[in-house]
């Protein structure tokens, strides 16, 4: 099983068994497909994975929910083009605040808090468990990102979105003696509004871990 797979699979154990149902928490702007990621059932995403040719992958939403750490996220199948099995990954929006678990599989099994809807240059930090080797394993780091441009024009696979925002992603950790110094690790993240992830690359000083990129779409 590809690690995707394993995280997928992972993330829906949490679903069956860490998470509760609780209608009496408010989706905000769930299914709103003016934000950066719709969530309306039947909508489709088909992926190109770049750094492994079996990797390709469609998500489609369910129009179902669960929550994860007080958070409703909605939950998409996952259906990788190599096996016949189906996974989940999941979406969540807050107001401008936008989640996933399972779409960005460089940090694991965490729900990260990958956009803040706001003004350029925003930045914001998530600390995650990650295996780090020059590290020598399993450390804290923390990730800062920064909404570095909105209402960009992007090209991907040969199509070009409007209304995009990118987000940067640097990856810290602390060092003895040094305090928080950079990993190598990278990343740069591309939405298009009413569309959701267009392009999603994870470094590793300057070798890809992951370079994800959208094929076409089907927003209900």
């Amino acid at each position: 099983m590809s690690f995707k797979g394993f995280l997928a699979v992972a993330c829906l154990s949490w679903i069956l068994f860490s998470c509760s149902k609780d209608k009496s928490i408010e989706k905000s702007n769930a299914g709103n497909n003016t934000g950066y990621q719709p969530v309306t059932a039947g909508s489709t995403w088909y992926y190109k994975d770049n750094t492994d040719s079996s990797g390709n992958f469609k998500l489609v939403a369910t129009g179902r929910d669960t929550i994860v750490n007080g958070i409703t996220f909605n939950i998409f199948d996952d259906k990788p083009d190599s096996t016949s099995s189906i996974y989940t990954t999941l979406f969540a929006q807050n107001r401008n605040l936008y989640y996933t678990l399972g779409f960005i599989t460089t940090f694991g099994n965490n729900a990260l808090l990958y956009l803040e809807d706001t003004t350029v240059k925003t930045t914001w930090k998530q600390n995650v468990p990650m295996n780090v080797q020059q590290l020598g394993g399993q450390v804290t780091a923390e990730l800062d990102f920064t909404l570095a441009q909105t209402d960009i024009s992007y090209t991907v696979n040969g199509k070009t979105y409007s209304n995009v925002a990118h987000v940067t992603l640097v990856v810290k950790v602390q060092v003895p003696g040094l305090g928080v110094s950079p990993t190598g690790y990278t990343g740069d993240i591309y939405f298009a509004r009413g569309i959701g992830i267009i392009s999603l690359v994870v470094q590793n000083n300057g070798s890809k871990a992951e370079d994800i990129s959208l094929l076409n779409y089907s927003i209900k």
